[in-house]
């Protein structure tokens, strides 16, 4: 160092800050710099000047400071997300590995700019302009422009989901010197936002998705079903559009409550729950509330399940077991009827004893064919001569072979049981020159989807109308709404259409 001086030194030049280490008296080396100046006189080289500067402390800062920053470089350079540095003017001044991965070939430190190394694109694949991307915004502001989606362009082409994270760097002044962006790729939690959305569609129950302000952000298919919708007439309408009138004054202060404290709930169970179609009628549901946590704020995920037909099962359910209650009370004054006619006129009581035990055999079969009806069709023959073959030739059957769907058949033979036992009790079947004709007819022409069945009274007592409304008759209004009973003197009329399940054979 010292021949390289003085050779500067002699050529007339002046060292400045030359960078050098001495060693000290205890022994320890010093890192220096240097300046010195050579004194000439008639051009011939007299002496030198010489100011040493200690610089060991300075030196071990910039090493520290080296040190840290090849650390820091490793750790961004070993992250998953794509980082990348840019100076004022937005040339880029650093580039980690996963951000390379997102160039085709690799940028030039220093030279090339950031937007046309790393592009950008709106959601829908289309190219986004300059000045509204989010690292553009920021280095103009100065300020970070965070939860921007967009799309970026792979070395492959290919386009990925991420969100870019620009943040400006300042010096110690508070004046911009560049900025920092990250990009998250988005693509998992794109693909768990596709699931998401595809069990959503898929579930059977309606589904919608709520803002805190009650707005419908999303539904699916069966909620449109449910209230008579198309899916884009829901989207952007409140919640309380769903709810009847006389329930919807109360609904936001439900809805602010369970903001406040929000888990996983069930509603209706206390109280019945009914929602608005848009035809306006009204439909009983039970609804189901999932608080979800997402960037925009706490959504509530409803599950709304239309329970018309459970409803309506628990309505027949309840009339089934009545009409049970009511059967078995009528049973008696049938097997009464039976045994009166069976034990009557000259037979031997062996001959009646037969007589009885076909009959109330017959009857036996009736209440089998209810118990198989869940399982097959049934012909409408069957189930009339299964209920009325124990009154014999005293009932005239005629009518086509028509298959009936089970809860169909189920309902005739619940009607034909209150018209039976009727007649057993007061009407024809009560005395012993009554009689009961019975016919039904194909009411489509060639397509047995509808028949009509008629129930007619002949020789019995006269017939009064009745001052009130019975059990029997209003089961017979339950299963069949549209039935005729005409109290004509000459005996009871009943008449019934219906829908079948098969062509007639």
């Amino acid at each position: 160092m010292i021949e390289d001086i003085l050779d500067r030194l002699l050529r007339g030049e002046t060292i400045r800050r030359y960078p050098a280490r001495l060693r000290a008296s205890d022994g320890s080396i010093k890192h220096v710099e240097i300046t010195s100046s050579g004194q000439f006189i008639y051009g011939n080289f007299v002496n030198t000047r010489c100011f040493s500067v200690d610089v060991t402390d300075l030196m071990e800062a910039r090493a520290q400071a080296a040190r840290k920053d090849d650390f820091l470089r490793q750790v961004l350079d070993a992250l998953p997300a794509a980082i990348f540095m840019v100076n004022a003017s937005g040339k880029l001044t650093y580039v980690n590995n996963a951000a390379n991965e997102l160039v085709t070939q690799e940028p030039k430190i220093g030279e090339d700019d950031w937007h046309t190394t790393f592009r950008l694109f709106t959601r829908d694949g289309h190219e986004m302009p300059h000045e509204q991307r989010p690292m553009t915004i920021a280095l103009k502001t100065n300020r970070a422009v965070w939860g921007v989606e967009a799309m970026t362009q792979r070395a492959d082409g290919s386009l990925i989901p991420v969100m870019p994270f620009p943040t400006p760097i300042c010096d110690e002044s508070g004046n911009l010197s560049g900025a920092v962006n990250m990009f998250i790729d988005m693509s998992k939690r794109k693909q768990a936002e596709d699931m998401f959305r595809h069990a959503v569609e898929a579930s059977p129950s309606g589904m919608i998705l709520v803002d805190p302000d009650g707005r419908i952000l999303m539904v699916n298919e069966a909620t449109a079903q449910i209230f008579g919708y198309s899916r884009l007439e829901l989207l952007g309408r409140t919640i309380e559009d769903l709810i009847p009138a006389h329930f919807r004054c109360d609904h936001a202060a439900y809805r602010q409550g369970y903001s406040a404290y929000p888990t996983v709930r069930v509603m209706g169970a206390s109280r019945e729950l009914f929602g608005l179609r848009k035809d306006g009628t009204e439909v009983p549901v039970e609804i189901g509330l999932n608080p979800i946590v997402t960037d925009q704020g706490q959504m509530v995920l409803s599950t709304i399940i239309d329970i018309s037909d459970r409803k309506r099962a628990a309505e027949r359910e309840r009339l089934l077991v009545r009409e049970l209650q009511h059967r078995s009370g009528n049973l008696f004054a049938i097997v009464r009827a039976v045994i009166s006619r069976s034990l009557s006129g000259d037979r031997t009581l062996s001959e009646a004893r037969s007589v009885l035990d076909s009959r109330l055999t017959a009857m036996a079969r009736t209440f089998q064919l209810l118990h198989d009806l869940e399982w097959s069709d049934v012909n409408l023959g069957d189930i009339v001569r299964a209920e009325l073959e124990p009154f014999g030739n005293r009932v005239k059957i005629d009518g086509a072979e028509v298959t009936l769907a089970p809860a169909v058949a189920q309902n005739f033979s619940l009607a034909l049981h209150e018209l039976a036992t009727n007649a057993a009790k007061y009407g024809a079947l009560s005395v012993p020159d009554g009689l009961v004709e019975i016919r039904w007819f194909n009411a489509d022409g060639d397509v047995a989807s509808k028949i009509q069945f008629e129930w007619q009274e002949r020789d019995g007592p006269p017939v009064a109308v009745p001052r009130r409304q019975g059990f029997g008759s209003k089961l017979l209004k339950t299963v069949f709404p549209v039935a005729q009973l005409d109290f004509v003197p000459d005996g009871l009329y009943c008449k019934i259409a219906a829908e079948t399940s098969s062509s007639a054979l």
